[in-house]
């Protein structure tokens, strides 16, 4: 098999080379059965190398947008490679019957599965992270249509998913204009290879750490995360857990405000950032998960009190006190399952919060010292 493209990704994402069979092996059966059955149909009729060409392309854009960014080219290079059907294979394949209660696939065409030996196809694809459009091909197949066929599902599956997460992340990126987005999508991935994949194609699409240790790992993406609600729980009030937190990272201090009130848990948070600060230590800043956010969100329709009173007893606070506030840099929290969808709508409330900070954050200078708001 010889493929004509390469990913543009820098070297330093793959720390573990994708050479021929790496980490792929065993997954020749990752298809789907009408594949295998009208593969044996083409050998059955002669044709099993009759040539053809298979495109892998879409045909609407997602999440409404102009543009896709293609992702999973490279796992999937490295199933094609690594593609060899094994006795396993083949003994789990003679086990399957059709209607009549014999045998699915005639003996003689597994044994032509398991003496096939590497495919012999011609991959072209464009690189990934490369923008693309409907109808135009990803992916185009040339070779032997049993051959052709029988890939197709994983390399569907594969491109798909990759340019999925991809096309979002890059979305949420573009949002951002410029600040950091952090993927933090694992818990809530489709499975531990969804994880994988989701945090690799997160950061082709313009992500610029992930949480998952293992990506980290496997792809050289860098890693950040702080603490979890099940920290603050542990603790017998917000403020202790806050402070012992402070002093097990003060050179990364981000605290999460929201595992009871968000607004009692900015407050904790600017006491514990004070201490941190007298130590000669920079406070990182405060965490709003998009779940909590979410809440908020929907009780801002009914009253607008909700965010002027976080933003007026917190931020407030907090920049009186001259310490610097991550809201001023957006960092979001992406996440790869329905918290994708918040995505503009976080980024139109980061807009107004930044608006409003910078108010008063002139309001500041401009006001004469010593002079104190009236009551």
């Amino acid at each position: 098999m010889t493929e004509k493209s390469t990913s543009p990704v820098p070297s330093e994402f793959c720390t573990e080379p994708a050479v021929p069979g790496d980490k792929m092996e065993g997954l020749s059966l990752l298809t789907d059965l009408y594949q295998l059955t009208m593969a044996q149909g083409y050998w059955k009729s002669g044709r099993a190398n009759t040539q053809a060409v298979f495109h892998v392309f879409y045909r609407t854009q997602p999440f409404n947008g102009g543009y896709s960014i293609c992702s999973g080219l490279e796992p999937a290079l490295q199933w094609l490679h690594a593609l060899r059907f094994t006795k396993s294979d083949i003994d789990y394949l003679a086990t399957l019957n059709g209607n009549d209660g014999k045998p699915l696939f005639d003996r003689a065409f597994l044994d032509y599965l398991i003496s096939m030996g590497p495919l012999s196809l011609d991959i072209d694809a464009v690189p990934e992270g490369t923008v693309v459009f409907p109808f135009e091909p990803l992916v185009r197949v040339k070779g032997p249509i049993l051959q052709a066929q029988l890939v197709e599902t994983a390399l569907l599956c594969m491109i798909n998913f990759g340019t999925l997460v991809a096309t979002k992340a890059a979305r949420i990126c573009a949002s951002c204009q410029g600040e950091p987005v952090l993927e933090f999508g694992f818990r809530r991935a489709q499975g531990l290879d969804g994880a994988l994949t989701a945090s690799r194609a997160a950061y082709i699409g313009g992500c610029a750490a992930t949480s998952n240790v293992l990506a980290g790992k496997r792809y050289g993406i860098p890693v950040a995360g702080t603490h979890a609600h099940s920290w603050v729980q542990s603790f017998p009030s917000q403020q202790e857990a806050f402070d012992h937190w402070a002093e097990t990272a003060p050179n990364n201090c981000v605290l999460l405000v929201d595992t009871y009130d968000t607004l009692t848990g900015v407050r904790d948070a600017i006491k514990t950032a004070k201490k941190l600060v007298e130590r000669g230590y920079k406070f990182a800043g405060i965490l709003l998960t998009a779940v909590i956010l979410l809440g908020s969100v929907l009780k801002l329709v009914n009253s607008s009190m909700l965010l002027v009173s976080l933003m007026q007893r917190s931020l407030l606070a907090m920049i009186s006190m001259s310490i610097s506030l991550p809201l001023l840099s957006i960092r979001v929290l992406l996440s790869t399952c329905g918290v994708l969808a918040l995505s503009s709508l976080l980024a139109t409330i980061s807009l107004l919060l930044v608006v409003y900070i910078n108010s008063l954050l002139l309001w500041k200078r401009v006001r004469p010292p010593g002079s104190h708001a009236s009551s």
